[in-house]
């Protein structure tokens, strides 16, 4: 800031004094000394006077501390009086609104269908579906009738793979087999006839059929059949049903 100083001429003041210390006296308005203006540059704070006091200008420091974990910032300032040395500190905190959206929890896949036998026959007609298919795959609805169950004869169709297919209809909720149908030397019957067997592997092993021609083999067994596709003189594919 600047301070304006009144200097006065040196030479004057000695030339007066001097005059009044030799018994002479000196005619103050007589005396006119010129008092000139020099203005000097200074670092010193302004100092403002008002009506109510004096009012000093500092300097001022901030510090931006950032904190957290991406949910609230801290922001501190520091007001420092360079002359009085006072420091006064004020802290703000911005609060930002966490994400509330829920974490999404991985799901794991369902469980692989499990298939607990390769070889079946009619005894197999009237078990729960999941004694011998684990997990088994959202069925088909086929346009089908099974005079069982309590839905009306609905057919529920469960497959595994391409070549192993379950027929069941429902009761009490429980899916029960009505049919299997085997369209693969994979899979057996319990006589150990499979897709392509002989027409003399299925006679020697269940007798001469109930009926036949061509292309079929069946084998009639109170309320369940064997059926047997053939292709010339080799099984095709199998049936297990109820009649």
């Amino acid at each position: 800031m600047k301070k304006e100083i009144i200097a006065i001429a040196a030479i004057a003041i000695i030339s007066g004094m001097t005059l009044a210390s030799c018994g002479r006296e000196v005619d103050q308005d007589s005396v006119s000394v010129a008092l000139p203006k020099v203005t000097v540059a200074s670092d010193e704070k302004a100092t403002t006077t008002t009506g109510t006091g004096t009012t000093t200008t500092g300097s001022k420091t901030t510090a931006t501390t950032t904190s957290g974990t991406g949910s609230s910032t801290t922001t501190t300032t520091t007001e420092t009086d360079e002359e009085d040395k006072d420091t006064e500190t004020t802290t703000t905190t911005a609060t930002t609104k966490e994400d509330d959206t829920p974490a999404t929890e991985p799901t794991e896949a369902p469980a692989a269908q499990t298939l607990n036998k390769t070889s079946f026959g009619t005894g197999d007609l009237g078990q729960s579906l999941t004694s011998i298919l684990s997990n088994p795959d959202i069925p088909e609805n086929v346009p089908a009738c099974i005079p069982k169950g309590d839905e009306g004869g609905a057919v529920y169709r469960y497959k595994y793979g391409s070549d192993l297919v379950f027929d069941c209809y429902s009761s009490g909720g429980v899916k029960y087999i009505a049919n299997i149908y085997i369209y693969s030397s994979s899979y057996s019957l319990d006589s150990g006839i499979t897709v392509g067997s002989s027409k003399d592997d299925v006679t020697a092993a269940y007798g001469e059929p109930s009926d036949g021609g061509g292309n079929y083999m069946l084998y009639s067994l109170g309320d369940k059949e064997l059926y047997f596709g053939m292709s010339g003189d080799s099984v095709s594919y199998i049936q297990i049903n109820y009649i």
